[in-house]
């Protein structure tokens, strides 16, 4: 056996200054092809079904974690003066946990995907952008 790293419910795939860089580089991508660029924010999970994930019991999604990261994309993108939508917090304050996929506890089910459709709209209603 080799020197297998322990993952624990802090261990995240990309570290935070490699994740920045990579929000960085998309918006400088779409910017050749449009000046319309929107950042849809994270929504939490329900950690329930992601400490572990129910796929490994080496991944995690914590809502730690995921608020980080979408801190750190919406950061960059005031930085960068583009749009970005914030879920996160909204989410939290319902009952988010209905609207995600009862097995995986991570991704929408079809109730989430409507608010966030509805939300995508607003906003894109309000910038008169459609």
């Amino acid at each position: 056996m080799g020197n297998q790293i322990k993952k624990t419910e802090d261990s995240v795939e990309t570290p935070v200054n490699a994740f920045e860089k990579k929000v960085h580089k998309i918006i400088n991508i779409c910017r050749k092809y449009t000046k319309k660029i929107i950042f849809v924010g994270e929504i939490p999970a329900n950690e329930s079904r992601t400490i572990p994930t129910i796929w490994s019991d080496t991944e995690y999604f914590t809502n730690k974690n995921i608020k980080k990261y979408d801190e750190i994309m919406k950061a960059v993108c005031e930085k960068e003066k583009v749009l970005f939508l914030e879920l996160f917090d909204k989410w939290v304050g319902m009952d988010y946990r209905k609207l995600l996929d009862a097995k995986d506890g991570l991704h929408p089910n079809s109730e989430g995907h409507e608010i966030i459709f509805k939300t995508v709209k607003d906003l894109l209603l309000k910038e008169k952008i459609i």
